[in-house]
């Protein structure tokens, strides 16, 4: 299958309608990745998130420019032109599906500095981010999402533990089986736990906005198998069958969400190998 048809099949499997049109723009684009992102059915964010990536920018402007023209203007401000840039789909059991995008950050700092300006309005946040993360050099990327379910999202990377356990604090993360199991079981935060591996935060505003950390699966040499991990966040039958649509090992990273007055929640990512 190529990745057009996965995204149909994986749609099928979790229940959402997705046209071959709504895809259309992210193949357009020349992405050198798809990757696929499950949450539960629930999620109002979305069940099935599928992005695209990729650094032939010229033609993510003009797909953009005709698809989401509201989109153009803060791309413009955020877009780091020497990086990928991503372009995603969200969708969802009820209501319509939204468009997503992110830049990924070339110059932390720079990046920081065009995330200020972008969004002013999330300044102090995004200051106070960074410096728990460790300076502005951490800026790992900028992401937004479209639509009524507008949220901007600043991403930055946790180079070591310490760093981690600062942003915890900063996010007021509380304990959950969930939170251990990312931090301990997956990524090692403990007294003697294993190499660290590379590590995201985002945080994000706007409708379904809070705090999200990110495992790299991807290049992680010490990384488990996909039915370890699976069993790590306790997945469904439905999140096993989309693995085996894909074709493993495709986990490429594992996301927990803390949202406020929500348990923690986990988001699978996938891509082909």
């Amino acid at each position: 299958m190529d990745d057009r048809e996965t995204t149909l099949q994986l749609a099928t499997v979790l229940g959402v309608t997705v046209s071959a049109s709504e895809l259309d723009p992210l193949f357009e684009i020349a992405p050198e990745l798809i990757e696929w992102s499950i949450n539960s059915a629930a999620d109002a964010r979305g069940v099935l998130r599928t992005s695209a990536w990729t650094r032939d920018h010229a033609r993510a402007a003009a797909v953009i420019a005709r698809v989401a023209p509201e989109l153009t203007s803060v791309r413009e401000r955020l877009l780091d032109d020497g990086d990928f840039e991503g372009l995603g789909l969200a969708s969802r059991g009820a209501g319509a599906a939204t468009l997503r995008w992110w830049t990924l950050a070339g110059d932390g700092a720079a990046m920081a500095d065009r995330a200020r300006t972008a969004w002013p309005e999330h300044a102090a946040a995004i200051d106070r981010l960074l410096a728990a993360a460790g300076g502005a050099s951490t800026c790992a990327a900028a992401g937004l999402e479209s639509g009524a379910h507008s949220r901007q999202t600043i991403y930055a990377r946790l180079r070591d533990p310490a760093a981690a356990i600062r942003v915890l604090e900063l996010a007021g993360v509380p304990t959950s089986q969930p939170a251990s199991l990312f931090w301990k079981g997956i990524c090692g935060l403990e007294p003697g736990g294993r190499d660290w591996p590379q590590v995201w935060v985002g945080h994000s505003h706007g409708r379904g906005g809070g705090w999200k950390f990110y495992y790299f699966a991807r290049g992680d040499e010490l990384r488990r198998t996909d039915a370890v991990l699976l069993d790590a966040v306790r997945a469904t039958p439905v999140l096993a069958r989309a693995c085996e649509v894909v074709g493993g090992p495709c986990i490429q990273l594992i996301g927990l969400t803390i949202r406020p007055s929500e348990d923690p929640a986990f988001t699978v990512y996938l891509a082909r190998r």
